[in-house]
């Protein structure tokens, strides 16, 4: 019974690919608040199909003690459309360190479409935070915009940010 178990738990985690930028290398930060665009998001393509079940980013500094949700949002023209599924676990975030949402209702992706991560502070400040970043990398997107449907990629840098997936 032991062997089967273990085997079951060997194709689950199977299904679960992480992509993103969280593992470049840091290289500059980028602040988030009412002077800069309060919504920081990252573009990314499903490199599976099936669903999202967590997301995180490299918090560089806080300014303002806020929690934060992350939303799942369709491409549009290289812009965040609409938002797809509901928002993640809220996440108070308030020291330096890595943070990660995760949806209690993952939403569904398909594998080779691209979508936006966004993410919302609870309450607007200025400089509520500033997330880590590092070089441009082909691929990827990352914005600031004060409206989510206005954020595209024009950072010139790339946010330090993870997507967990599961699917095939």
């Amino acid at each position: 019974m032991v062997a089967a178990i273990m085997h079951m738990l060997l194709l689950d985690r199977g299904g679960n690919v992480t992509t993103g930028t969280a593992a470049i290398t840091q290289t500059t930060t980028r602040a988030y608040g009412t002077n800069d665009g309060v919504h920081p998001g990252f573009q990314f393509t499903a490199t599976v199909t099936g669903m999202v079940l967590s997301t995180t980013f490299d918090v560089a500094a806080v300014v303002s003690t806020q929690t934060w949700h992350a939303e799942l949002w369709s491409n549009n023209a290289g812009s965040p459309g609409s938002q797809i599924g509901v928002d993640s676990d809220g996440v108070s975030v308030s020291a330096a360190g890595v943070a990660t949402f995760t949806f209690a209702t993952p939403p569904v992706i398909t594998g080779g479409t691209v979508y936006w991560m966004v993410f919302q502070p609870g309450a607007t400040a200025p400089d509520i935070l500033s997330i880590n970043c590092g070089a441009d990398t082909a691929g990827y997107g990352s914005g600031r915009n004060t409206t989510i449907t206005s954020i595209a990629d024009n950072l010139g840098v790339e946010l330090k940010i993870g997507i967990t997936q599961f699917g095939s």
